[in-house]
């Protein structure tokens, strides 16, 4: 990967950098995350976080705007100039005004469509997260834009740390459902704060010389995609929230929090970085297809084994880590976490066609999920939250396979088997491991001591599976260390 002009590191150092910056704050907000969810679990009712999941479904909904797209929009642009940032942070703060009056207004209906009156006032104050949460989207754009991510690497464990003392202490004194939404509250605001100080910027309002057209034609792509695909990624809570009611949103909510830890918390690392990367990758014939197979394997090593690994101990883990009152979250965090692992592989390729501007693809493909999934999670209800689980499990793969690889591929000039070879080894690895966690709990042991002599056992096969299947990772391990090391001064 070509050097950026002006800088003695290389894009691939640049992004192993902000990677080590973000994975390292994940791991640390993960391991803090699961601590955290242990002792609110402990302190308040299933229903609590059901209620929290059913607001917030139609609050995320919102979210998806994305202030109309202009944080992706900055990082795209070639130059972005002082005009360029006052335009945004202009369509960020008046959009976000917009959208807390529609919810304040929607939120006795959505009441209604759930047929609990608790949820109004939930809605109306989580809605506040939107004008807090404007005063991070130039900051962050530009954090981005540059791969340099130690500002907001360190202001996320700030968040965490936040989020989870307010959270507790309000659980602690009695507050039920509303120390969840304190804490929501109280973390976008620090996020606001931290961003700012991570990339100090003068926040002023006006659009003239501003390029505004520009970055709203380009933003309004990424916006409708990512309501279609909010839009069937929480068809599950909605569904489930209005046919089996909170205590049930409450267990699913549960399972798939449990889920996406892995995903969220460590492979997330690379999120923030992977569409300024495609974008810089595009320009170089060939570079593209390289990166997106290298991202791929990368990935795959990481996330099959968490995955994988969190389904064969699901029962374990919710009983050790919850307690028995949340018993039935194991089977849907078991399904959910075999639709994670597809989702950790396909997440890599909207990024590539948007790098592209191949915007109609990935709509194309939302669309589809819209109206197929949702089907599939009625036809899983009379079985509870684990049969729309398994809704997952069944369509999400066939229509990624069907409708978002071959678009990709195609345009990156990457042939199936090409791809698809840079999966089979942690595939082989990551089979071997489970087949050792399965042995390890027929062993006469229960509780902690069970699930612990499981995890290592499984830990201990897939690094012994990945040393002998993949003979040079030892050696790629020292080549990345070593660009780690000059990235993170990037």
């Amino acid at each position: 990967m070509g050097a950026r002009a002006g800088s003695d590191f290389t894009l691939r150092q640049r992004f192993l950098g902000g990677a080590a910056w973000t994975g390292s704050s994940r791991i640390l907000t993960s391991v803090l995350g699961v601590f955290v969810t242990a002792v609110v679990a402990r302190l308040l009712d299933p229903k609590d976080f059901g209620l929290l999941a059913m607001a917030t479904v139609f609050s995320g909904l919102a979210d998806q705007t994305q202030y109309f797209g202009v944080g992706p929009a900055l990082i795209q642009r070639e130059t972005v100039t002082h005009e360029n940032r006052r335009a945004a942070f202009t369509i960020a703060l008046v959009s976000s005004a917009l959208i807390y009056l529609v919810l304040f207004i929607c939120a006795q209906p959505i009441a209604w469509w759930y047929k609990d009156e608790r949820v109004a006032p939930i809605v109306r104050v989580i809605a506040l997260n939107f004008p807090i949460a404007a005063l991070s989207v130039v900051p962050r754009a530009t954090l981005r834009r540059n791969l340099t991510l130690r500002g907001e690497a360190v202001t996320s464990v700030v968040v965490m740390l936040s989020d989870a003392s307010i959270t507790i202490l309000f659980a602690f004194l009695g507050f039920g459902v509303w120390a969840l939404v304190a804490g929501h509250l109280f973390g976008t605001a620090v996020t606001a704060v931290g961003l700012s100080i991570a990339s100090p910027w003068r926040p002023a309002l006006g659009l003239r010389g501003g390029d505004a057209r520009s970055l709203l034609r380009f933003g309004g792509g990424i916006t409708v995609s990512s309501y279609l695909w909010y839009a069937y990624r929480s068809a599950d809570l909605l569904i489930i929230g209005r046919s089996l009611g909170s205590a049930a949103s409450g267990i699913y909510s549960m399972a798939l929090n449990l889920a996406k830890m892995p995903m969220e918390k460590l492979w997330m690392a690379v999120t923030p970085l992977l569409f300024p990367l495609y974008s810089q990758a595009r320009s170089k014939p060939g570079e593209l297809g390289r990166v997106l197979r290298r991202m791929t394997r990368y990935n795959a090593l990481m996330l099959f084994p968490l995955a994988a690994g969190l389904a064969a101990v699901a029962d374990d883990a919710v009983a050790v880590v919850l307690g028995e009152k949340w018993v039935a979250a194991a089977a849907p965090l078991r399904f959910l976490c075999i639709y994670l692992l597809v989702r950790s592989v396909a997440a890599l390729l909207p990024p590539v066609l948007q790098a592209i501007g191949e915007l109609k693809r990935l709509v194309l493909f939302h669309a589809a999920c819209l109206v197929v999934l949702p089907a599939g999670f009625m036809l899983g209800l009379p079985w509870g939250p684990a049969g729309v689980a398994l809704a997952w499990v069944v369509g999400y793969p066939v229509l990624t396979f069907a409708l978002l690889l071959p678009p990709t591929l195609r345009a990156v000039d990457l042939s199936a088997k090409s791809y698809f070879s840079v999966l089979l080894r942690p595939a082989a690895a990551t089979a071997l491991m489970v087949l050792a966690v399965v042995a390890a709990g027929l062993l006469p042991l229960h509780g902690i001591a069970r699930l612990a002599v499981r995890m290592v056992a499984g830990g201990i096969v897939y690094l012994a599976s990945v040393r002998a299947l993949e003979g040079s990772i030892v050696e790629e391990i020292r080549g990345l260390l070593k660009d780690v090391r000059h990235g993170v001064r990037a």
